[in-house]
């Protein structure tokens, strides 16, 4: 008996859950999201060609020895230094005794014209004695200058402001003439420089506006042709240095030369339209008074407006500025 009570019982439960409705919730039309909105547009956006480039400054300076030394002073790695700032030193005893030498000669010499115009004056000695005191002050003169210039070597000053990019010495290290001591850069202008197909620089000439990439998340930067190389004929190649401003550029930096090709028409949107989600790209269009969650492929940024590759249509209408509370299928009240 108690096993059909059990039956019975289980059946009665099966057979309600049968007739039982589901719950239809209403959507919520009380937490509309106010939306700005826009309508995707065509229009005519420049081609170009992306050519690599390395950013390097615009003032470089390989500094080597010009005498034999000790090294006593040697910057590091890295170290900047205001123009005109005391970069290296060297000793150098050979070039010390040269110039005291030249200058006890010169003293020498100067008494000895001191000496033979008082004799001349007084018809002791001839005039052409006084000439020849007069000609070894000059020689002893011109020896003292070439003396000092010779022990000027031995302090080395920075050329402009900048910093030791490449260190090929260090303090204590013996300097010969013509050693590689460091490399010194720039830290304030840069140029990008990168070589350029023969077939699209035919018309660029030096003072040719350019454009500059230096960071893929952001817009390119106008830059000019400040140098530029016949073409190569074993590349087809033309070598070109490209000056432009910015805060953010560092010697060795990445970048692309972007040269002008034609044009092409694209379907642009506003940027703040376009969001990410970990590696996906994407917009909310307006349905039916709701997001609609599309998922693009981005371009290039012209301006306020980015280029759309697929995912959009012309003439769509989409969401500027969505919130992080939008959803795929959110109700939207688009603001007037």
């Amino acid at each position: 008996m108690r096993i059909q009570f059990l039956s019975l019982l289980l059946a009665g439960l099966a057979v309600g859950a049968c007739h039982k409705q589901p719950v239809q919730m209403a959507p919520d039309e009380s937490a509309a999201i106010e939306v700005r909105i826009a309508v995707t547009k065509v229009a005519a956006v420049p081609e170009f060609i992306e050519v690599p480039a390395a950013v390097r400054p615009a003032q470089r300076a390989a500094i080597a020895a010009q005498l034999s030394g000790v090294i006593l002073k040697m910057p590091t790695l890295g170290q900047g230094a205001a123009a005109d700032e005391l970069l290296i030193e060297i000793a150098s005893p050979d070039a010390e005794a040269s110039l005291g030498l030249t200058r006890a000669q010169l003293a020498e010499a100067e008494r000895a014209v001191t000496r033979e115009r008082d004799l001349v004056d007084r018809r002791v000695s001839p005039a052409e004695s006084l000439r020849a005191a007069t000609d070894a002050l000059h020689i002893a003169r011109a020896a003292t200058v070439a003396a000092e210039a010779h022990f000027a070597h031995t302090r080395i000053f920075a050329p402009f402001a900048g910093m030791v990019t490449t260190q090929h010495r260090l303090k204590g290290d013996l300097a010969t003439p013509g050693t590689p001591l460091l490399v010194f850069e720039s830290t304030q202008d840069f140029r990008a420089e990168g070589a350029l197909p023969a077939q699209v620089s035919e018309s660029i000439a030096t003072g040719t506006e350019i454009l500059v990439q230096t960071d893929p998340q952001s817009p390119p930067l106008p830059g000019r042709i400040e140098e530029i190389a016949p073409a190569d004929p074993l590349t087809f190649t033309r070598f070109a240095k490209v000056s432009f401003s910015t805060s953010s550029a560092f010697s060795g930096q990445f970048a692309r030369l972007l040269v002008p090709s034609g044009q092409t028409n694209s379907i642009l949107v506003p940027r703040a339209a376009v969001t990410t989600f970990g590696q996906m790209e994407r917009v909310f269009v307006v349905s039916d008074q709701r997001a609609s969650l599309r998922l693009v492929r981005v371009g290039r940024t012209v301006g306020d407006d980015i280029e759309i590759l697929s995912g959009l249509n012309s003439g769509e209408t989409v969401i500027v500025t969505p919130s992080q509370a939008m959803r795929d299928g959110s109700p939207i009240v688009i603001r007037p």
